[in-house]
C-alpha cells in the first residue's frame, strides 16, 4: 500500500481488534514513521471481527474506500490510481473491481487451485461496466471481485439504515448491494493476492459450516433488502450448496447427499433463503423463485 503511485493523497487506517501476537507493535511503529499516511486504531478489548471492521467502516469520511483483511495484500503499485480514475469517470459506478491471485499458503487448504486468478467468467471480457442485468441469468460466481480488489463509493454504504450487519461485511452480500444501487466497473487486471490460510474466518471453517453461515448472511441480505433480488440470491446459495457439498465429500470420501434428495434439498434452500414463511405474502414471487430454482440445478 505504501507504494502506491497516485495523483490524490490517501489513508491507511489499521484497525487492530486487541491482538496478542505483536502486530500492534508494528502498527505502532509504521504509524510513527508515516504519521500523514498511517493511522493506528488499536482496540483495548478483543470485539471481534464484525464489530472491528464494522468500526473501520464507520470511521471513513473519504469519498472511497478498499477493506483489506490480514491475508491480503495488494501487488499492483497503480491499483489506488486506476481504481480512482475509473470512478470519477463513471459516477454511475458504486463500486470497481480487479482481478485477483488466490496463493495457497498451506498444503491442508485444497478448496481452490494453486496461483489461479479468481475472476475467470467470460462476461468481464466483453465491457468494463456491468449492470445487474448483466449478471441475473449466469450460474457462475466467477465476476465477483474480493474485497481487497472492490473501491466502494462511500456514500453507498448506508450503515445508518443498515439492520443486519452482514449486508456490508459478508464479501458475497457486499457485491449485491453495491450492484443493486449502481453499477459495477471491472478492470481486467489482478491487484491484489488473496493468501487462503487454515485458520481464516472463512478458509477455517469445514465445507459445512461455511454453508451454514452463507445461507444466514444471504437470509439476512434479503430481509435487508426485502426480497429485492431473493431469486438470484437463491440461485447463488444452489451453487454454492453444491460446492460446498463436494468439498465435503471430497473430504470425507462418501457422500453427502444422494443423488434422489437432492430436489427435496434444493427446494428447501429455496424456502429458507427467499421468504420462508412468508411464501404466502410472496405468492407470486415464490413461484418465480420456484422457477428459478428448477432451472438452476438439475
Amino acid at each position: 500500500m505504501l507504494s502506491q503511485k497516485t495523483k490524490y493523497p490517501f489513508i491507511i487506517k489499521i484497525f487492530d481488534d486487541a491482538s496478542t501476537d505483536g502486530s500492534s507493535d508494528i502498527i505502532r511503529e509504521y504509524a510513527k514513521k508515516y504519521p500523514k499516511l498511517i493511522e493506528a486504531h488499536i482496540a483495548e478489548k478483543n470485539t471481534g471481527a464484525q464489530a472491528n471492521i464494522w468500526r473501520a467502516y464507520k470511521s471513513v469520511d473519504t469519498k472511497y474506500c478498499i477493506l483489506t483483511e490480514t491475508d491480503d495484500y495488494w501487488c499492483d503499485d497503480e491499483k489506488l490510481q486506476l481504481q480512482i480514475d475509473a470512478m470519477e469517470k463513471h459516477p454511475e459506478c458504486s463500486f470497481c473491481g480487479t482481478n485477483t491471485w488466490i496463493v495457497n499458503a498451506s498444503i491442508k487448504n485444497t478448496e481452490y487451485e494453486n496461483n489461479i486468478l479468481v475472476l475467470n467468467n467470460p462476461i468481464l471480457k466483453t465491457k468494463k461496466i456491468f449492470s445487474y442485468d448483466d449478471f441475473f441469468p449466469i450460474n457462475n460466481g466467477g465476476y465477483i471481485p474480493y474485497q481487497s480488489a472492490r473501491m466502494l463509493r462511500t456514500e453507498f454504504l448506508h450503515l445508518a439504515e443498515i439492520k443486519y450487519k452482514e449486508v456490508v461485511l459478508f464479501d458475497f452480500n457486499q457485491f449485491y448491494w453495491f450492484l443493486i444501487q449502481g453499477k459495477y466497473y471491472y478492470i481486467d487486471r489482478p491487484t491484489t493476492v488473496y493468501r487462503r490460510l487454515d485458520n481464516g474466518v472463512c478458509s477455517g471453517k469445514s465445507p459445512m459450516l461455511f454453508l451454514s453461515d452463507f445461507i444466514e448472511r444471504t437470509v439476512e441480505f434479503n430481509k435487508q433488502t426485502n426480497f429485492k433480488i431473493a431469486d438470484k440470491i437463491c440461485s447463488e446459495v444452489i451453487l454454492q450448496s453444491t460446492f460446498r457439498l463436494y468439498l465435503s465429500e471430497k473430504q470425507k470420501g462418501k457422500f453427502v447427499i444422494r443423488p434422489s434428495k437432492y430436489k427435496r434439498f434444493k427446494y428447501h434452500l429455496l424456502s429458507m433463503c427467499t421468504f420462508g414463511r412468508l411464501r404466502k405474502k410472496y405468492k407470486e414471487k415464490w413461484k418465480l423463485q420456484k422457477a428459478a430454482c428448477r432451472g438452476v440445478a438439475k
